[in-house]
């Protein structure tokens, strides 16, 4: 009878060691590849397939109406730097 717990022991202590080594190797990205290749996603797939990803027209119309005081990041990528008043701090 005494056999049983510890085998039960045994395969728990087993299985967290295997749990560990596969989030090590997961964290650590030992088994990336260095090219992982075409992504799944269409959306991301189109969006690296271009040189200069720009914004649709409607899209730049939209934020320049949301956000007037917008500009574009020296980067070039799509995001925007917003320009926002300072908050008004009112007297006492």
């Amino acid at each position: 009878m005494a056999k049983a717990p510890v085998r039960s022991f045994f395969y728990l202590l087993l299985l967290g060691v295997i749990l560990l080594t596969i989030a090590l190797v997961v964290r650590s990205g030992i088994l990336a590849r260095r090219n992982p290749g075409e992504p799944i996603n269409a959306a991301m797939r189109a969006a690296l397939a271009e040189d200069q990803p720009e914004l649709t027209t409607h899209d730049s119309l939209l934020v320049e109406q949301l956000y007037p005081t917008a500009h574009p990041s020296p980067g070039g990528d799509r995001r925007r730097q917003l320009c926002r008043p300072a908050p008004r701090r009112h007297a006492v």
